[in-house]
């Protein structure tokens, strides 16, 4: 069984190295993160430059007054009808004063009435063309003036050309590390201690944060608490418990949160495989004359299970007590 000492080492050798990995992984971290964060900004810079560019002009242009227009158009087409009538007033004037004459020519003499007759007839033949040519109807000028209401202003109006408001992209927010309210002790670093404390099953489970199995076989002895502190005050914020040990006559049984230690693997490379699960057997000879027996459900992290055995024991008894005592 080892002893104190030779345990305390191993566990300063480990917790070396778990810290080495959590500043190699906090190192790339912080190299990592600001450039990502430049990266994205300047996409996102370049995309909204773009955006802008790409926006189309438009041209606002009013619709005209088409209640003056169409009073204009309306005024127009009556000053062409009244002067359309106008010239066949004349002409009927025109004739009934020939008529007239043509009547007081005829009882004076032959002569004058020859003379009237024929230029009544010149009148009159001129009279004739000249009302021919004037009452024509003139095709109406709806046409046209529907066409001066419907097509738009031939003038070019000025236009306005609309942009969407330039809005600045958000500021990217600087890396916050997460922040622990509490920092755990450093076994590895000025005046860290592993110690070992006999507690209750209700305070093992309280100090470990654990749902721990209770234990009823004859030869169980009772709990320890494995605790790291600062300069052993193992009642300060910074001291965490690092396993719970399960204490037997002829051994021991420690349960460890892999999270906590980060760098737990098993101590020997001979395996067993016992009701569905892959058990780590060390031998004797290379343990300190006890047997090894560990289980770790998992490798990258969890609860593991680690036992040291007398040399004369059941190691299935044994993987059986570890089966029954899983979290």
């Amino acid at each position: 069984m080892k002893n104190d000492e030779e345990m305390y080492q191993s566990l300063l050798a480990r917790f070396e190295k778990y810290q080495a990995k959590k500043r190699k992984q906090r190192l790339i971290i912080r190299c990592t993160v600001p450039a990502a964060a430049c990266l994205c900004i300047a996409a996102a810079g370049y995309g909204h430059w773009q955006s802008l560019r790409e926006v189309p002009e438009v041209a606002v242009i009013t619709e005209p007054e088409r209640a003056t227009e169409t009073a204009e158009a309306t005024e127009e087409q009556s000053t062409q009808v009244a002067a359309a009538t106008a010239p066949t007033a004349t002409v009927a004037n025109t004739v009934q004063t020939t008529a007239a004459a043509e009547t007081q020519t005829s009882a004076d003499t032959a002569a004058e009435t020859a003379a009237v007759q024929t230029e009544t007839v010149q009148t009159e033949a001129h009279s004739e063309v000249k009302t021919a040519e004037v009452t024509q109807p003139e095709a109406p000028p709806t046409a046209a003036v529907t066409a001066a209401t419907t097509a738009p202003p031939a003038t070019e109006k000025p236009s306005l050309t609309t942009h969407p408001p330039v809005t600045e992209p958000p500021a990217a927010r600087p890396y916050e590390p997460p922040i622990s309210p509490v920092v755990p002790a450093d076994p590895g670093g000025p005046g860290g201690v592993y110690s070992q404390i006999s507690v209750s099953y209700e305070e093992a489970r309280e100090r470990f944060g654990h749902p721990i199995v209770q234990c009823t076989r004859g030869d169980f002895t009772g709990f320890k608490a494995a605790m790291v502190s600062q300069n052993g005050d193992i009642t300060s914020e910074r001291a965490f418990c690092l396993e719970v040990i399960y204490e037997f006559t002829d051994g021991y049984l420690a349960v460890m949160d892999n999270e906590r230690f980060g760098s737990a693997s098993p101590l020997s490379e001979e395996t067993v495989e016992y009701n569905g699960r892959t058990f780590y057997i060390g031998q004797p000879e290379y343990s300190y004359g006890q047997y090894y027996i560990g289980y770790f459900p998992s490798l990258e992290g969890g609860i593991v299970y680690q036992g040291f055995f007398a040399s004369d024991c059941d190691i299935y008894e044994k993987m059986d007590i570890i089966i029954s005592l899983l979290i």
